[in-house]
């Protein structure tokens, strides 16, 4: 998990070199998985869902913008064959040096 994170931030280092100072990624968290349409995280255009900005991105939002080194998150992923699994995972975010 530690390589995954190192990865992602060199990355991300390489990224803000592009950025003005205030535009670049300060920090980030790796999700446990990716945005969905089926669970209405998306709209069918790969657009984020007006439900989500209100609901799960209010929690990674107030994890990224504080001092908290983890984001906690409750949720339920409903599978296409309509099996529902509930997630509750602690996910680690990670400053980016400027």
């Amino acid at each position: 998990m530690a390589e995954v994170y190192e990865l992602v931030r060199r990355e991300i280092m390489k990224m803000n070199q592009d950025f003005a100072t205030v535009a670049r990624v300060k920090k980030f968290v790796n999700l446990y998985k990716e945005f969905d349409p089926d669970d209405d995280e998306l709209t069918r255009n790969s657009k984020i869902a007006k439900n989500l900005c209100g609901r799960s991105i209010q929690r990674y939002r107030g994890g990224l913008y504080s001092d908290a080194q983890t984001i906690h998150m409750d949720t339920n992923i409903t599978y296409e064959d309509g099996r529902v699994s509930h997630i509750k995972a602690d996910l680690k975010s990670d400053e980016v040096p400027q």
